[in-house]
């Protein structure tokens, strides 16, 4: 189920930054709003000019990169471009509408916000665990330095000889 989410949200990205195929409309597509953007990407999905984007309609998009003879490689989009449909098409009437996928759009916007901030916590949590870690760690090794400091001490003062001391003396 999440691969098919990621999967109906990559559509709605790519079908939100869509280009046209002509390099000469660039100018024009940076004229329009991206809500008039959004239209004119709808109309070019919409081949028969009724408005609605029919499965068919949205399977031949979904489909037109693949070569003839890759056959196995059109089945397993065609399955895709189906349960992709499904999920976009909230009121189940087997047409896609503009307010359809302006919805589909809204919720694949905040999906990927919702992942963005699940991600960043994630990622100061990591940074905070590495920190009680270092400290952690940190602590550890003055007080091990902390004791064996004492201990020289208490071998200095109770008229032990450093062993270091003994090394080098004999060299």
């Amino acid at each position: 189920m999440q691969k098919l989410v990621s999967i109906v949200l990559l559509f709605v990205v790519s079908f939100t930054t869509l280009a046209d195929d002509e390099p000469s409309k660039k100018k024009e597509r940076q004229k329009k709003s991206p809500a008039e953007r959004f239209e004119a990407r709808f109309t070019r999905l919409d081949t028969d000019g009724d408005g609605k984007v029919t499965i068919e309609e949205f399977i031949a998009l979904r489909t037109e990169k693949v070569k003839d003879g890759d056959k196995e490689k059109s089945k397993g989009k065609v399955e895709a471009a189906r349960k992709c449909f499904a999920m976009l098409d909230a009121d189940g009437d087997g047409a896609l509408t503009v307010e359809e996928m302006k919805s589909a759009k809204k919720r694949a916007e905040a999906a990927r916000e919702k992942a963005r901030a699940r991600r960043a916590e994630a990622k100061e949590k990591s940074k905070a665990k590495k920190k009680r870690s270092k400290e952690k760690n940190d602590e550890a090794m003055k007080d091990a330095n902390s004791k064996a400091e004492s201990t020289r001490k208490v071998g200095q003062s109770s008229g032990e000889v450093n062993p270091d001391a003994k090394q080098q003396k004999q060299s």
